[in-house]
């Protein structure tokens, strides 16, 4: 059982050297990092989006605004639950904001915007999916 803790807490820390080692190559040719977000603001599902913004938030107030070196910044974007406007929403992110890293909210947003985080090969967080 030890040896089985002590080999996920290597491969645990080898995977977070090798992603600070990313973002610090990143990091000379831009010091902010950022991260779009698309949430369910408003609709039926809007306790969703509320929760996750509101714990990112206390998150980056207790642990600080930065990363490897970088700032993050937060773009958070209203989807209202919905396909259609998840999917005009990570476009923008990812074509106007230049977005390092996209979140989603809700499964139904989540398959919509597949397609475009896949093709413009943006990392993206599932942050509340079922």
């Amino acid at each position: 059982m030890a040896r089985r803790t002590v080999l996920k807490a290597a491969a645990a820390g080898a995977a977070v050297t090798a992603a600070g080692a990313l973002f610090a190559v990143r990091a000379s040719a831009d010091n902010i990092l950022k991260i779009g977000i698309s949430l369910p603001m408003t609709g039926q599902f809007n306790f969703v989006g509320r929760q996750v913004v509101a714990a990112l938030r206390v998150f980056m107030q207790q642990n600080g605004d930065t990363v490897a070196g970088r700032t993050i910044e937060l773009f958070v974007r209203d989807d209202g639950g919905l396909a259609d406007n998840a999917r005009r929403n990570v476009g923008d992110m990812i074509g106007k904001d230049k977005v390092d890293i996209v979140g989603i909210g809700i499964t139904e947003t989540a398959l919509a915007i597949a397609p475009l985080v896949s093709e413009a090969k943006v990392a993206t967080l599932v942050l509340s999916s079922g």
